[in-house]
């Protein structure tokens, strides 16, 4: 034990410049004496630093490996989410082409409509200007006429219908309808 300071000689190393001894850092934090307990301190403090040392490089392995995972399942979800922009993509070019040819349909089935209609309305012209003895034909009037010769002849078909089955269902008399 050194005199001066009162500290146990194994806390002090040598100075080689002064000759003196100077304390070693930490050493009266230590503890023991020159009986062997501060040898054995460091042993166990020794061993609890290699077990903790041991014990965070498994924590940092395995935080490594989760990590790992993380990015294996990020790299497929990328690569999921680009096949499916690509998918898209194509959807998109594909109905901009069903939209042009929809468009250039519509646009024709508009020229052949406006065609149609000048045509209908030029043969509408000409009809107008047909004339049935010396006046204009009134197509109304011409299909209501129709309409009751018609009835009228088919009135006259069953007249002649019942006359005819009279006739041949009496005593053997056959009667003309006119």
């Amino acid at each position: 034990m050194c005199i001066a300071t009162g500290r146990p000689w194994a806390s002090f190393r040598h100075h080689p410049d002064s000759g003196c001894h100077r304390p070693v850092a930490g050493a009266h934090r230590q503890g023991g004496g020159g009986d062997g307990t501060g040898r054995s301190s460091a042993d166990d403090g020794l061993k609890k630093a290699t077990r903790a040392g041991g014990e965070l490089l498994d924590s940092i392995s395995a935080s490594v490996a989760v990590i790992r995972d993380f990015n294996t399942q990020i790299a497929s979800a990328t690569e999921e989410q680009a096949a499916v922009t690509a998918e898209v993509g194509s959807n998109l070019n594909s109905i901009a082409d069903l939209a042009k040819n929809t468009a250039s349909g519509a646009e024709a089935t508009d020229k052949a409509t406006i065609h149609l209609t000048e045509e209908v309305e030029a043969l509408q012209g000409r009809i107008m200007q047909f004339q049935l003895g010396g006046r204009m034909l009134d197509l109304e009037s011409a299909k209501s006429k129709h309409q009751n010769w018609k009835v009228q002849l088919e009135g006259a078909v069953a007249c002649l219908s019942q006359q005819r089955d009279h006739a041949h269902s009496g005593p053997g008399r056959i009667t003309h309808p006119l």
